[in-house]
């Protein structure tokens, strides 16, 4: 099985297992104390950035018109866990798929409209997660909410993703979390 083939069945398998821990959406609003929000950016703002700070990208594909992208953007991206691991390991992006707004990708200048056509094939909303390169890890259409947006970009952002399946990950999730927080720790110490 080659590799891009093992990538893309782990996944999915990611994204089937994330779905299936919470069939029901739970509203999370921020701690008045904490008004921390995601720095959204435009697609071309946003690939600058991650490159000089070698972070990941997560783009959210949405539109005016989507219920759905409306909920994500009043629930999902309010989550107090959400916003601390996209500030950590991700620069935010936000393009409209119906927007005529230009943008510039590889030296030339498009739509959002048409950068979108790119990326979505399955409606709104979709996110797309890329390397600091712009290189694509994978897309995901359809509404997430926190509970499962949040382990999914703990395994993106700290690369687990290439060394363990999603599943592994969440079984040794908090085991990994806190080597992570040591391994930290220590490189700080020197």
């Amino acid at each position: 099985m080659s590799r891009i083939a093992v990538k893309v069945l782990t996944i999915a398998v990611m994204i089937f297992f994330t779905l299936s821990l919470n069939v029901s959406s739970q509203k999370s609003a921020p701690p008045k104390d904490n008004p921390t929000t995601i720095n959204w950016l435009k697609y071309d703002q946003g690939l600058e950035q991650a490159k000089k700070e070698k972070k990941k990208l997560m783009v959210f594909f949405y539109t005016d018109w989507c219920g759905w992208c409306k909920r994500m953007n009043s629930s999902t991206y309010t989550d107090e866990e959400v916003k601390k691991l996209l500030a950590k390991n991700f620069v935010s992006i936000k393009v409209n798929g119906d927007s005529q707004n230009m943008i510039s990708v590889d030296s030339a200048k498009i739509t959002e409209k048409q950068l979108t056509s790119r990326y979505v094939t399955r409606g709104f909303p979709t996110l797309c997660f890329l390397e600091s390169n712009a290189e694509k890890i994978f897309c995901q259409a359809g509404y997430l909410d926190a509970r499962q947006l949040s382990p999914v970009l703990g395994y993106l952002g700290d690369d687990w993703y290439k060394k363990l399946s999603f599943d592994e990950y969440l079984k040794k999730k908090d085991e990994l979390t806190k080597e992570k927080k040591e391994e930290g720790k220590t490189k700080s110490k020197k």
